[in-house]
């Protein structure tokens, strides 16, 4: 999905709106297999874009974090670009993949910065969350994560210090 991601900005100059991240990035994601993805170009062929890599046609555990302050700001707003992410590509949380929460993959359903941060508190032992950043790096979370750090990733320019966190 990083690369995906990459791919979208290339094309377009800028990161898809929050309402639409998943379907806009369908036709960008590479599969393992090198088969290119079926095309996406209604909302009823999005989930089969995704069954090849997800391997689940109906749900996604996988959200944007909609914020003011974050890669994908709430409706309407003006395009993020990567130029946008003073933070650096690196500490800017783009995705969260989470073992405890699912969503309908067609619905337009992200989460809050507070209802990303309560799931990862939510996590049973031994469950890691997934961060995608912008650079397309995967960061591990775990339930523990410090609620200053959390913050300083998922703001794109705020000018978080993230090694006071660590």
């Amino acid at each position: 999905m990083g690369v995906a991601f990459h791919n979208y900005h290339s094309a377009y100059k800028q990161l898809p709106s929050a309402e639409g991240w998943r379907f806009a990035i369908a036709p960008y994601i590479e599969t393992t297999d090198s088969k290119p993805l079926p095309p996406a170009e209604r909302p009823e062929d999005f989930p089969a874009c995704f069954q090849a890599v997800r391997g689940e046609a109906g749900e996604t555990n996988i959200f944007a974090i909609v914020d003011a302050e974050s890669a994908f700001p709430p409706m309407p707003s003006k395009p993020t670009r990567f130029r946008d992410m003073l933070d650096g590509l690196s500490l800017t949380i783009l995705l969260i993949e989470l073992p405890n929460r699912t969503a309908e993959l067609r619905a337009n359903e992200n989460m809050t910065r507070d209802q990303a941060y309560a799931a990862l508190r939510e996590l049973e032992p031994g469950e890691v969350a997934y961060a995608l950043m912008g650079d397309g790096a995967t960061i591990p979370l775990v339930g523990q994560i410090d609620p200053g750090l959390f913050d300083a990733l998922v703001t794109r320019d705020g000018g978080d210090i993230i090694q006071e966190h660590l």
